[in-house]
């Protein structure tokens, strides 16, 4: 018995030391979660930003979604063209590069104008700065040169004031040399021993007159070279402000007149694919009515595009507000009327159709056996109706467990 106590104590002591290495290990673990959990929450962070670096994507995609649509079209009339006339095949491929390099040449052309811009705005904002520092150098200048001016002024006036006083006691000074030879017949040293205090007062102006002019000092003539400098600055500022003006105006025409091209063409697209999303709705629904609205026709290029649909038996309304088969069978009649005017080559699809009911699955499966004749299409679906109109079977199967396996089927051959 004491030996199975020592035993089972010796059990507990390793026991308690796995323990501890299990603890152990667990904080570490929990410490591993935690910054996997931190890693997490950046990865999220990231995310969300690539998504708005996506929206703003979008937005630029649809801005030139409407050249590119307007090309894919060429293209489609000159395949039909083909068609009909084998003999005009040369002059149709020369005519889809010559397309291709239009609208390669309008993509670098819309971003090189888009690069000008931003550094324009960038250049024009470092000039108006440095126009307004040489404005705010030239008027502190000026107020300068005022002042300096107003001291010259001040000193040339007294200055002149100081000469007239000093040129009319040296003539005072004459008289009174000749007066006192006139009338006593001495000269000036000898009168000086008759000295009074007449014109003590006079000296003392003169001697003040001639203090002032020396605390008033030199005039700054550097002030004037100064100020030339500043104004030669303000100049050249002023004229490169101008030509930037000028290649702003020249921008903008060109902007404009892009966007009236690309007004033009959304239009005439716009009303084609109304058109065909009218005829196609009809069809799907086996009547109905619908139709595609422009919200602000003003500007139609910054416009949204309402979509009313009226299915048999109901009131029309905004698509926001029909059943979840209903807006999924619209957006599927809104897909085939854009295929209808600018055929894709090549088209995926993902379980478009998932939520609509067995009848409705029929009509689109007829749909699009319709656009196979000028498209082709991968679609993934679970929906029976859909897959019979195939010509090829794509699934996958598990006949060993936790084995996946890829089957395919011609179903032409079947």
């Amino acid at each position: 018995a004491n030996d199975r106590i020592e035993s089972r104590l010796s059990d507990i002591d390793q026991a308690e030391k796995d323990h501890k290495k299990l603890t152990s290990s667990l904080s570490l673990e929990n410490d591993s979660i935690k910054n996997m959990t931190d890693e997490i929450e950046q990865f999220k962070e990231k995310i969300t930003a690539i998504q708005m670096e996506m929206v703003g994507i979008d937005g630029k995609l649809v801005h030139t979604t409407s050249n590119i649509n307007r090309l894919v079209e060429e293209k489609a009339n000159a395949l039909e063209r083909e068609r009909r006339d084998l003999a005009a095949l040369k002059e149709v491929e020369d005519q889809e590069r010559s397309l291709s390099e239009t609208l390669k040449h309008l993509v670098d052309r819309n971003e090189e104008e888009s690069k000008f811009k931003v550094a324009y705005d960038e250049k024009r904002l470092a000039i108006e700065k440095d126009k307004e520092k040489a404005a705010e150098a030239l008027r502190s200048k000026q107020g300068l040169i005022e002042g300096h001016s107003k001291d010259v002024l001040m000193v040339k006036e007294s200055l002149h004031k100081g000469e007239v006083s000093v040129a009319k006691y040296e003539v005072e000074k004459e008289n009174i040399i000749k007066e006192i030879w006139d009338k006593y017949e001495l000269s000036i040293i000898e009168a000086l021993k008759f000295k009074t205090d007449q014109h003590k007062d006079e000296m003392k102006e003169v001697r003040n007159i001639k203090r002032q002019l020396k605390e008033i000092g030199e005039v700054n003539l550097g002030s004037i070279k100064e100020y030339e400098e500043v104004k030669e600055r303000y100049d050249f500022l002023s004229e490169q402000r101008e030509d930037l003006l000028q290649a702003q105006k020249s921008l903008k025409k060109v902007i404009r007149e892009l966007e009236k091209v690309m007004k033009t063409q959304f239009i005439e697209n716009f009303h084609i694919v109304r058109g065909h999303f009218i005829e196609i709705f009809g069809g799907l629904f086996s009547g109905g009515k619908a139709d595609l609205v422009l919200v602000d026709e003003e500007n139609v290029l910054e416009s949204d595009v309402q979509i009313l649909a009226q299915p048999p038996g109901k009131k029309l309304q905004d698509l926001s507000l029909m059943s979840g088969g209903e807006k999924a069978l619209t957006a599927i009649a809104l897909l085939f009327a854009i295929l209808k005017t600018k055929p894709a080559p090549f088209c995926i699809l993902d379980e478009i159709e998932a939520a609509l009911d067995d009848v409705n699955v029929v009509r689109f499966a007829d749909f699009l056996d319709h656009f196979t004749r000028k498209s082709q299409f991968v679609v993934i679906t679970h929906r029976k109706g859909t897959m019979e109109i195939a010509d090829v079977l794509y699934g996958v199967t598990m006949e060993e467990h936790w084995v996946s396996k890829v089957v395919s089927m011609q179903l032409e051959d079947i």
